[in-house]
Parts: C-alpha cells; sequence; structure tokens
C-alpha cells in the first residue's frame, strides 16, 4: 500500500532520528523477546525513549552445540532522554546469557556484570565471552581494595558448565590484568 506524502516524510524523519527503532523483539525465544520488551518497557517507564542499541543482543553458538545462545549486554543498551537507567552499580552494567535448546526456547544459563560490557573472542576456535570484573574476582586479596579506586581490574572470560548448565567465570588464572 503506498503511502500518503506526508506518511513518507514522517517516516523519513524517523529513520533519520538517535530515537528511532527501538530493539526489536520480534524473531526471538519467548525469554529473550521478553527481556528485550522488559527494557524497553523501563526505559519508558523512566521518562526516556527506547533507541536504536547495536550491540544488545548478540546471537552465536557459545555452549558449542549448534544452536544459538543469546548474550544480552545492557551497557550497549540505548535508552535517550531517561534521567537514569540500569547501568549496575560498581560491578558495572548487566549481562544475560540465554541459552538455546533444541526445542527452541532457551534458559537463563548466565546473570552478571561487566564494567566494560562484553568482549566475544575466539579460544581455541571457539567463541568465548569476556567481562571486564574488579577485585576479589582479579584475585585481589581481601581487605586490599579499602575503596572503588584501588580495586584491581581485570579481563576474564567465561567458561560453559555442561553438567551445571550455566556460564561461571574460567579459573583467575586465564584472567588478564587492566590495571590495578
Amino acid at each position: 500500500m503506498p503511502r500518503s506524502g506526508a506518511a513518507a516524510a514522517i517516516a523519513l524523519v524517523l529513520q533519520g532520528s538517535a530515537y528511532a527503532a527501538p530493539p526489536s523483539a520480534s524473531g526471538l525465544p519467548a525469554r529473550v523477546s521478553q527481556h528485550v520488551k522488559d527494557l524497553n518497557f523501563d526505559c519508558s517507564r523512566l521518562g526516556g525513549i527506547p533507541s536504536r542499541s547495536p550491540g544488545l543482543l548478540r546471537k552465536i553458538d557459545l555452549t558449542g552445540d549448534g544452536r544459538t545462545d543469546y548474550v544480552i549486554d545492557v551497557a550497549r543498551y540505548q535508552c535517550r532522554r531517561a534521567v537514569t537507567f540500569a547501568y549496575g552499580g560498581h560491578d558495572g552494567p548487566a549481562v544475560f546469557i540465554y541459552v538455546g535448546e533444541a526445542n527452541g526456547k532457551t534458559f537463563l544459563g548466565y546473570e552478571g556484570a561487566s564494567q566494560d560490557g562484553t568482549k566475544i573472542k575466539a579460544y581455541e576456535g571457539h567463541p568465548q565471552v569476556w567481562l571486564t570484573v574488579g577485585a576479589l574476582a582479579c584475585g585481589q586479596p581481601r581487605g586490599s581494595a579499602k575503596s572503588f579506586a584501588d580495586w584491581w581490574w581485570c579481563s576474564r572470560p567465561l567458561d560453559w558448565n555442561a553438567r551445571m548448565k550455566k556460564f561461571e567465570l574460567a579459573p583467575i588464572s586465564q584472567a588478564r590484568r587492566i590495571h590495578g
């Protein structure tokens, strides 16, 4: 159906707008779709405008089973005009990994935080999520981080634990010190 001249002009303005196209929840498994819808709802509820958020949702097989898994990195969510949004505390914005199942559904396989968002790197030919974590998660001795400014920071990968059906921080020996 052809658009009227006014409707076409509005559509062009919206396409060029920084506030256009909030993250779409269509075509995703139910739990992942609901998570994206909840982010958009929370943004709107706080007076913000859900906006295009490149990198918010990444689809990739992280478990090695040939099925798509879904990484939601809240650090990449854009909620324009909101006074505040759920960007986390000292540990950083939230990270969620939904694991794909054979029936097309998903389950939450990781919930945590990363100070600098997620990075996906190849490790032994397989993709792996890396997080920026601090203090105890970097091997810093208890009591030595007297203030946030004293925290050690490192990049640390997540490993898939098939028996427990969840992602866990890899051994501290795999951590890469950033500073501190």
